[in-house]
């Protein structure tokens, strides 16, 4: 499927696009949260104090759940194994560690 998407020849790493999307998770959750809320108070009444309070508990828990799971994996991103006498990224033996 990911070579359907990219062609046969990628001009970019698909590991990079998905250390770009966990580095972007927190952003998409408070944006999320927020509209979620905001849609919530406009269908019932729900003071903006309310409405505050309710988006940042939501947004607390979420990145309590997923902390962990984002560490692990931007910790594992910079893993490095040695091949052919040259470091190479565990997650991706066509990059070169530095």
């Amino acid at each position: 499927m990911i070579d359907y998407i990219t062609g046969p020849e990628p001009s970019f790493s698909f590991n990079y696009l998905r250390l770009a999307t966990f580095d972007l998770l927190p952003i998409a959750v408070i944006v999320l949260s927020f509209v979620f809320w905001l849609v919530k108070a406009l269908c019932s009444r729900m003071s903006s104090q309310e409405r505050k309070d309710r988006t940042i508990a939501t947004v607390a828990i979420i990145w309590f759940l997923f902390y962990p799971t984002i560490v692990s994996y931007l910790a594992s991103s910079v893993n490095c194994t040695r091949i052919e006498e040259e470091l190479r990224l565990y997650s991706d033996l066509e990059e070169v560690c530095f």
